[in-house]
């Protein structure tokens, strides 16, 4: 083999161990249950965590849940903003994540985008098994149906994917 073909072939295995550990860094942490709001429902199968400033508490960081449908991990990954990454989700939940807060705001997105809830929660919402600054595990039940609202009943283990800088 020459070396022009051993170096082709580097440089094709670099590549693909490259896209490899982009592809791992994306990866979604594991996530079961149900999305429920305005006879529209979804599957939650994915769990992201990523972590940027809060827009109504400047000067604090909050840590947001991304719940989907979908693995949507790339896109997620490729986001500088917390609202980038919240226009990511077609099929699925945002839910902000902090214990000593009083009020945490989720959104919950289904049908493409076309049917739309937000409303806010409490902590207690949260059965926490892992709370580590890359990493958040437990379970959450959200449900304001009874109002109106959506429902979220979901179990998750959601590794930190990134930090932004940027809340827009």
């Amino acid at each position: 083999m020459n070396t022009a073909t051993r170096l082709g072939k580097f440089r094709l295995g670099a590549g693909a161990l490259a896209f490899a550990c982009a592809s791992f860094a994306a990866a979604a942490g594991g996530a079961s249950g149900s999305i429920d709001y305005a006879h529209k429902n979804a599957a939650v199968k994915y769990a992201w965590l990523i972590e940027g400033p809060d827009d109504m508490q400047p000067g604090k960081t909050l840590r947001r849940l991304y719940f989907s449908a979908t693995d949507i991990g790339a896109k997620l990954a490729a986001c500088a903003s917390l609202s980038c990454a919240d226009g990511s989700v077609s099929e699925g939940a945002t839910i902000d994540f902090a214990k000593d807060a009083r009020h945490l705001g989720y959104w919950v997105v289904l049908n493409g985008q076309k049917v739309q809830y937000s409303g806010g929660t409490e902590p207690a919402a949260f059965t926490i098994k892992t709370d580590a600054r890359d990493r958040l595990a437990g379970h959450v039940h959200i449900d304001d149906a009874a109002a109106g609202g959506a429902k979220i009943d979901a179990d998750f283990d959601a590794a930190l994917l990134k930090s932004v800088t940027s809340a827009h």
